[in-house]
């Protein structure tokens, strides 16, 4: 899976796009997306807390994907646009899951 990052300058002209690819990803990563995907109904105190629990793991997770952006360009990389990727990526992953074996006989299972 191809995955693209929009990079601009301070004032938020457009610079280039990072590209990167689907990386392997752990499964405390994948809780933490989860209980992203999950935020509905619950109040602005809460919706903070999960976005603040895994945002570390976030962070590390684009920074491993898109490994050709600078640390000082992620603070020009536009949220709204960073929301639908996390989005793709944990959508990405957890499709993945899907096509793990289950049948404990088989190979990789």
């Amino acid at each position: 899976m191809d995955l693209k990052l929009n990079i601009y300058n301070e004032e938020g002209k457009y610079i280039r796009t990072a590209k990167g690819e689907m990386v392997a990803i752990r499964f405390g990563v994948i809780r933490k997306l989860m209980a992203l995907l999950n935020v509905g109904n619950e109040n602005e105190t809460d919706i903070l807390t999960t976005v603040a629990n895994a945002w570390v793991e976030i962070t590390k997770l684009l920074s491993t994907i898109f490994q050709d952006v600078k640390e000082e360009e992620w603070d020009n990389v536009d949220v709204s646009e960073l929301i639908p990727l996390i989005l793709t990526i944990a959508k990405g992953a957890a499709a993945k899951m899907t096509q793990l074996p289950t049948d404990p006989n088989t190979k990789g299972a």
